[in-house]
């Protein structure tokens, strides 16, 4: 048997943000502003974004959005990021919620170079914004 592809490890990394972020959620011993923190970092490596920044308020809805499924849309029309990469005109609303609740969203900026992570990528990044979610919301 050979070594790890590459692929592999990028996929192991990607596990490892988020098992540390349910675990920072989680302990009870972090305070969500870390959490938050936290998770704005990972999802802007992952991204490999110009920055991520959370913010407690509402939602634009006329601006990106990467969806719950890892799809991004704007202006109600699905945007190919294999084909055009991810928005650059307009900072990606990537929202946090728990329960159903919204907590506010992250704001992803993209604007130096075009980027076109895949999709398991992005459900990562969606993922890591749920974890935020449960922090500032108190629930593990």
């Amino acid at each position: 048997m050979g070594p790890p592809s590459a692929g592999a490890g990028e996929h192991a990394g990607y596990l490892e943000g988020v098992v540390a972020a349910a675990h920072l959620a989680a302990s009870g011993t972090t305070s969500p502003a870390d959490v938050v923190e936290l998770v704005g970092r990972q999802i802007g490596d992952i991204l490999d974004l110009d920055a991520c920044t959370f913010d407690p308020g509402a939602s634009q809805r006329d601006r990106p959005r990467l969806e719950a499924g890892g799809g991004i849309t704007w202006r109600g029309r699905a945007v190919d990021v294999g084909r055009d990469g991810l928005p650059t005109l307009d900072v990606i609303e990537l929202p946090v919620t728990s329960a159903g609740v919204d907590r506010g969203r992250y704001l992803l900026t993209s604007t130096s170079k075009v980027r076109r992570p895949d999709p398991e990528r992005r459900q990562v990044a969606v993922t890591l914004a749920g974890q935020a979610g449960a922090a500032l919301s108190g629930v593990p």
